[in-house]
């Protein structure tokens, strides 16, 4: 029982070791975890003399053999292997929970295991949310640090914004049953607050559903209140934090980064006196961001010297002459002379901010361009090192992911395409029109349809609906927090789920696959206290 508890709390905890002198790869300890826990729990079981084969074990092993067949025959076998083997880890935890966890004891010790590991987590997340990129110590974590438009999302110590909202969602039941009250009733408002700055619109719904799906269990008055309360921290998080205004008012980064430049299409350089050419460019803000106040970097007029294979030779940048709100627009005087050479070259304009984005090439708006006769310069070609426009590709989105999601499960509808192949075979074709391929379909019904084909999607369909009904109808008829809260939890990730999947990392996904043991446990069964 404490390897469980263990592992139910440092679930969030994405550790990792990053490439440094002779070591080249990175070293995910949670993974090295999470194995070495289910190796001893597997262990254990084994030897232990009243543990008989029940019908979970038999589901559970005809499901990880299936996942272990689909990556066999997959398209690339060696990729296939190692998420199925990341996959019988989580999977394995359904079995040992729910064998090992036999009395409404336990169960309380294993949520509220869960329930403290997130709270550590959201006060680490929190933590750095706060410091931004003053803190070095992210490094020590997967992933980065989630982004919209310039704001950073709460993110650590999870891996990605979205991974940190769905395991929120999963474990804040289980924070509500802390046997100390005063910690459950200061942990649970600042939970609630870093899933509202995750900035998640899934991450909203799990909560929301949690939330709906623990009030209908309980049926407790004065947990309405209080619940009430949480809602109103949640929508006062929501109106204070600018990154929902790419949520809201705008989707996607538009909402930072829209903006129009109006510049000549032609001029000459470089006259007798040499003196600087005087030019005007027009500078509209079409977002809904106030460039002066939103960002820690100033916004920048930027003028990239290109040439005809698109190679960057020189950049100039000017800062803008004062703040520009939504809808304003302001004129730069740009003293321009020659960064390069004698010839005939294009300047590139964009707006920037260093160290985020040029914005129209981060947006992908069409480029404003100058075509300059450069007819003497002190610049020599042998002074500058050119380096080629990096294109920006555009992030797959959902409706089309899940098309080619669903065009793969009817190509291979038995076994699936194999564990993390979803862009294996599209990617090459989306490359070439600038769009990257989402790692998975993000959709907790499409992907293991799409993933392991109908042998392996029925197990973990079954598996998780029994669970999460079962517990439904016992905390219903004895109004127990156990069993309310794995409802809770499953419901949670079932909402986020319709845009995201819980399995994609052994933070969200081991987290869910303890609350199913539970619901396949006896001890959610037992009359109320």
């Amino acid at each position: 029982m404490r390897a469980l508890t263990g592992l139910a709390f440092v679930a969030p905890f994405d550790f990792r070791i990053h490439p440094f002198g002779w070591l080249g790869f990175d070293v995910p300890i949670l993974t090295f975890v999470v194995g070495i826990i289910c190796v001893m729990l597997v262990a254990q079981e084994v030897r232990r003399p009243e543990r008989c084969l029940t019908r979970l074990d038999m589901i559970v092993a005809f499901w990880i053999a299936v996942l272990w067949l689909s990556a066999v025959v997959s398209a690339n076998p060696s990729v296939g292997a190692i998420w199925a083997t990341h996959l019988t880890m989580m999977v394995a935890l359904v079995p040992l929970v729910a064998g090992i966890v036999t009395d409404r004891q336990q169960a309380q010790r294993l949520l509220e295991a869960i329930g403290l590991g997130v709270i550590a987590a959201v006060m680490v997340g929190l933590t750095f949310w706060v410091l931004g990129d003053l803190a070095d110590g992210q490094r020590g974590f997967g992933g980065s640090v989630t982004r919209v438009g310039p704001f950073n999302r709460l993110t650590r110590p999870w891996g990605h914004a979205n991974n940190a909202a769905m395991s929120i969602g999963a474990s804040i039941a289980a924070v509500a049953l802390l046997r100390s009250r005063v910690v459950a009733v200061i942990a649970l408002p600042l939970v609630v607050v870093a899933g509202v700055l995750t900035i998640s619109r899934g991450g909203l719904m799990g909560l929301a559903a949690a939330a709906v799906i623990w009030l209908v269990i309980r049926r407790r008055r004065g947990e309405v209140v209080f619940l009430a309360g949480l809602a109103a921290i949640a929508v006062v998080t929501f109106v204070l934090s600018s990154a929902w205004d790419a949520r809201v008012d705008q989707v996607g980064d538009t909402a930072f980064f829209g903006s129009e430049i109006k510049a000549p299409t032609s001029l000459t350089i470089g006259g007798s006196d040499g003196s600087p050419v005087p030019l005007s460019i027009g500078v509209s803000n079409t977002s809904v961001t106030s460039w002066e106040t939103a960002f820690d970097a100033p916004v920048e007029l930027s003028a990239r010297w290109m040439d005809e294979h698109r190679d960057i030779w020189a950049e100039d940048r000017w800062e803008l002459p004062s703040s520009v709100g939504p809808g304003e627009s302001v004129s730069v005087e740009v003293p321009l002379t020659a960064s390069v050479p004698v010839g005939n070259w294009q300047i590139r304009w964009d707006l920037l901010i260093d160290g985020v984005a040029y914005f129209g090439q981060f947006l992908g708006d069409e480029p404003v361009q100058t075509a300059v006769m450069v007819e003497s310069s002190a610049v020599s070609a042998a002074d500058l090192e050119p380096t080629p426009l990096v294109p920006r590709f555009v992030n797959m989105g959902r409706w089309e992911g899940w098309q080619v999601g669903w065009d793969q499960f009817i190509g291979s509808p038995i076994l699936g395409v194999g564990p993390n192949q979803f862009s294996r075979s599209v990617e090459v074709e989306y490359r070439i029109q600038g769009i990257a391929v989402m790692r998975h379909a993000h959709n907790i019904v499409l992907q293991p349809l799409t993933a392991w084909g109908v042998l392996g999607a029925l197990p973990f369909f079954f598996v998780s609906a029994r669970s999460f009904f079962g517990s439904a109808v016992a905390g219903w008829r004895g109004r127990h927090g156990e069993a309310a809260a794995v409802a809770a939890g499953l419901g949670a990730l079932a909402i986020h789920g319709l845009v995201d999947w819980p399995l994609v990392t052994l933070t969200t996904g081991s987290v869910m696959m303890m609350l199913i043991g539970l619901g396949w446990s006896g001890a959610l069964r037992a009359s109320p206290d």
